[in-house]
């Protein structure tokens, strides 16, 4: 029984890092395209973010969520081809990290995240 429990562990350990795989490359594009530009320069090219928040150190936090209007409804509806950003933004409003929080399969690739920026 140990052994079997040995090669279950290690077959759901290289699943998990299977699928792991393609959200780390999406976030590493994300990042790539993203850090250093103006946030309004995103916005203005992507549409508004949900939600804004000043912290107290003078940053800037918005959730942000796109790409649910272009693409048709797949079987669980319109939110499953949306991709949803937590973007941080200093004090002179340049972008300082983009959290990938939801990001669904593309058309055209595993990443709508990455498809959506591409645009």
């Amino acid at each position: 029984m140990g052994r079997i429990a040995v090669v279950v562990l290690v077959l759901l350990a290289a699943t998990g890092c299977a699928s792991r795989a393609p959200a780390a490359g999406a976030q590493a594009d994300v990042n790539a395209k993203l850090i250093g530009i103006p946030v309004g320069d995103f916005f203005e090219r992507h549409g508004r973010p949900i939600s804004r928040l000043e912290r107290s150190d003078g940053t800037l936090a918005f959730d942000w969520a796109g790409g649910d209007t272009r693409v048709a409804a797949g079987p669980y509806g319109p939110e499953d081809k949306i991709c949803r950003l937590l973007i941080t933004a200093d004090k002179n409003g340049r972008i300082v990290s983009a959290e990938i929080i939801r990001d669904a399969q593309g058309e055209r690739s595993l990443s709508r995240c990455v498809e959506l920026l591409d645009r």
